[in-house]
């Protein structure tokens, strides 16, 4: 009897040591593993969309005044930095998708009409000669006509 009962001490050490082990293993695990946020995760806005609807008005005054074709388009930078600026070059092609069925043209002295779409850049300063502002669509997105023409 002797013998059974150290046996069953082993036993029960060896289970005390294996479940310690697991405990031990369980709380790493648990520290590991990031809590919940608090907040919801926010969703990215459509940058597509965004620009979309920023276009909105200046697209119904095009439509209001019967501009079809090829129009100017007018941003930021000149038109030899444009193409060197992949941000530009972006806000160039999303302006051309929100305005379609219109054609824009970042080499102005072709067009009668213009779209100007200035972010941080006062329309004074990029405004070409002969060109004046016909609406103020607001959030620096402008329409614009050669007068000249």
């Amino acid at each position: 009897m002797q013998k059974s009962t150290k046996t069953q001490l082993w036993s029960m050490a060896c289970l005390l040591i294996v479940a310690a082990i697991c405990v031990s293993n369980l709380a790493q695990a648990t520290r590991r593993i990031l809590p919940p946020p608090r907040f919801g995760t926010t969703i990215p806005a459509n940058s597509v969309m965004r620009h979309e609807q920023r276009l909105a008005r200046v697209r119904e005054a095009l439509k209001s005044h019967h501009v079809r074709g090829t129009i100017g388009y007018l941003a930021d930078l000149p038109i030899e930095q444009l193409r060197a600026d992949a941000r530009a070059m972006e806000e160039y092609f999303l302006s051309q998708f929100a305005l379609v069925p219109a054609v824009l043209d970042a080499n102005m002295e072709s067009c009668t009409w213009a779209v100007a779409n200035l972010h941080g850049t006062p329309p004074a300063e990029r405004l070409p000669a002969g060109f004046r502002i016909v609406e103020d669509c607001g959030d620096g997105v402008l329409l614009l006509r050669q007068e000249n023409r």
